[in-house]
């Protein structure tokens, strides 16, 4: 009898166990919500380092501290061509002279105003008198040197609002050719002075073949060639002011196939763009360059040149012809190229995972549909709108340029809300937004990802 108590009570005291073993595993279940999403927003999405440039050149003497630097709510990225020919003998019929105080002061109290508004700059120097394309107007080159060396400091002061520098200072226009300098000792100085004071910021030249002379390769070692991201030229791309005019861009490139097959390497963390030129060209119809525009990782254009392929974007529609964007179908050339330059992150699926007793888990899918990437590191942040009263921030202690799939946890207070993603710099300036339809809240510059 005593056998077969001790055997019931074993087995009780087992069964026992076993349940409270099953209600713990149950009481650990995560609830999985899936959130409504909206759908992908057809219109441009205002976002940093990308898009159609406004042009607006600057001569660099005393009295440029007065000018209006156009800066305007509608335009985000601005090119700024730097007219520094008061400083070469060759156009004040002096001296080469340094820049003074004062100019260096207005080049820093300019970029501070661009700063202020959340403007992205691309910055070139040149010698050619009001950019009016003026070949031999340098001055020597250790004074162009010099130039960069006063010039770097404050460039550096303003990397969150310089996308990109392109070396100009030699030639028309500072494009880099034509003039008796523009060979390769004096441009291998002059990417090498840059590269060398410049932090961070990319640097931009006017053909491939600049790079490989700088490189000390030629174009025929690029199949095997990779430029290793601890490199110093890790941060040395290519601006096109030739763009789509020939089949080498008039002369950007020697083999376009070859070439932009191996530029695609840096175009695919570097800004890369220019000037449409030659309103006959065909490369520039929509069904023709969208492929070279993905594969190049296209993220500016000049919207004022050419006007004439400006015009022919807007007078083209995107159709079926062009791709499988069907969403877009209709909409002109133009739109479409503006909507796509640069990174263009669309949420495609979010769910939140939790319990009573559990922190909420977030995961994100998120499809890049640009043409480019999110070239800088971004603070990923979570906000939480406590019953449309209370807003509490979460700092997930990541800073990534990778969007594509985010899996972050926040703590469950229990209390009812929604959920914002928060994509900024470190000092909670340029936010970043998502291209889905009514997803951006203007007030907390942050995107709407789901509700507890």
């Amino acid at each position: 009898m005593k056998k077969i108590n001790i055997l019931l009570i074993s087995f009780i005291l087992i069964f026992a166990l076993s349940s409270c073993n099953q209600i713990s595993i149950s009481h650990n279940d995560l609830n999985t919500y899936e959130q409504e999403i909206t759908k992908e927003d057809t219109n441009y999405i205002d976002n940093p380092d990308q898009g159609f440039y406004s042009p607006v050149c600057i001569q660099v003497v005393d009295n440029f501290k007065d000018k209006d630097y156009v800066i305007n709510n509608k335009t985000r990225l601005y090119h700024l061509r730097m007219d520094l020919s008061t400083f070469s003998s060759k156009y004040n019929n002096d001296i080469d002279k340094k820049l003074g105080d004062t100019d260096l002061e207005n080049i820093d109290k300019m970029l501070a105003k661009y700063l202020a508004k959340e403007k992205n700059v691309i910055i070139r120097f040149a010698y050619d008198h009001n950019y009016e394309g003026k070949k031999d107007q340098e001055p020597s080159l250790s004074m162009m040197e010099e130039h960069i060396k006063q010039l770097s400091p404050i460039l550096n002061k303003y990397e969150n609002c310089i996308t990109a520098i392109e070396a100009g200072m030699i030639g028309p226009w500072g494009e880099m050719h034509s003039s008796a300098c523009a060979n390769k000792e004096t441009i291998n100085a002059i990417i090498d002075t840059y590269l060398k004071n410049v932090t961070n910021i990319p640097i931009l030249v006017r053909t491939p073949k600049m790079i490989y002379n700088y490189l000390g390769i030629t174009m025929a070692d690029t199949s095997s060639y990779v430029i290793k991201d601890d490199s110093i030229s890790y941060r040395l791309g290519l601006f096109n002011d030739g763009y789509l005019g020939s089949d080498s861009d008039l002369g950007t490139y020697t083999n376009r196939e070859l070439e932009t097959k191996w530029l695609a390497n840096q175009t695919n963390h570097l800004p890369y763009g220019g000037e449409v030129v030659i309103p006959n060209s065909a490369l520039h119809d929509i069904d023709k360059c969208l492929p070279e525009m993905k594969l190049m990782h296209l993220s500016y254009l000049n919207q004022a040149w050419n006007d004439e392929v400006i015009k022919k974007w807007k007078n083209t529609s995107y159709d079926k012809f062009c791709g499988n964007d069907k969403d877009f179908y209709g909409v002109s050339a133009y739109d479409y190229i503006n909507a796509h330059l640069g990174y263009r992150f669309v949420l495609k699926k979010s769910t939140l995972s939790y319990n009573d007793t559990s922190d909420i888990h977030i995961n994100l899918e998120i499809e890049n549909k640009g043409f480019g990437n999110l070239l800088r590191n971004k603070k990923i942040e979570v906000y939480v709108f406590y019953n449309d009263t209370t807003l509490e921030k979460y700092d997930t202690k990541l800073k990534t340029n990778k969007l594509e799939n985010l899996s972050l946890t926040i703590p469950n207070t229990g209390k009812k809300g929604k959920i914002y993603l928060s994509i900024k710099n470190d000092n909670d300036s340029y936010p970043l937004r998502l291209a889905n339809e009514n997803i951006y809240d203007e007030n907390l510059k942050a995107n709407l990802i789901g509700t507890i």
